[in-house]
């Protein structure tokens, strides 16, 4: 088992830039893009991203919404995020749709983001729709659009399998 695999099973979650030193790079990656969107006193808006800078990241995104009722609802699933899960739940609740045996840590997830304005890194051992173990790396993001009060959470995640480290090719 590599040195990368045995911290990702000994640490869970982060809100501290250490994970910066054993992350899948892609995750190092997307996080020092999502830096380089914030504006001096504040945070990157959904307006400060675009899909045309964030092709590579595209599949491992998701992109979630607080309405005015304290819901969360997906706005957007990459299509790594819809094969691991085995459906999209784009348009749904978070408490619908969450791929956590329940959805109180999902929920918690972004609620904690949401209301910290800070990033969350998290990983997890899960398994996706036919049963394969995985390694699922997490980076929860806020957004905002008045680059002040968060108003949206865009999450970039990493998969690989458990047994080998290989990135996660679905099917």
């Amino acid at each position: 088992m590599s040195n990368v695999v045995q911290r990702l099973i000994k640490d869970h979650q982060r809100q501290d830039e250490s994970f910066l030193t054993y992350c899948h790079p892609k995750i190092k990656a997307f996080y020092e893009y999502w830096q380089s969107k914030q504006p001096e006193d504040g945070m990157p808006g959904r307006q400060d991203i675009t899909p045309e800078e964030m092709i590579s990241f595209l599949p491992g995104i998701t992109l979630v919404d607080k309405n005015e009722d304290g819901e969360l609802r997906y706005r957007l699933v990459g299509t790594m995020e819809v094969e691991m899960r085995g459906e999209d739940p784009t348009g749904r609740l978070v408490a619908q749709g969450h791929l956590a045996t329940n959805e109180h840590p999902a929920i918690d997830n972004y609620n904690l983001v949401l209301n910290t304005g800070k990033f969350l890194y998290e990983h997890n051992e899960v398994m996706d729709h036919k049963d394969m173990h995985l390694l699922d790396e997490c980076l929860f993001l806020p957004l905002a659009k008045d680059h002040k009060n968060p108003d949206m959470v865009i999450v970039y995640a990493t998969v690989r399998y458990a047994r080998d480290g290989r990135d996660y090719q679905g099917r």
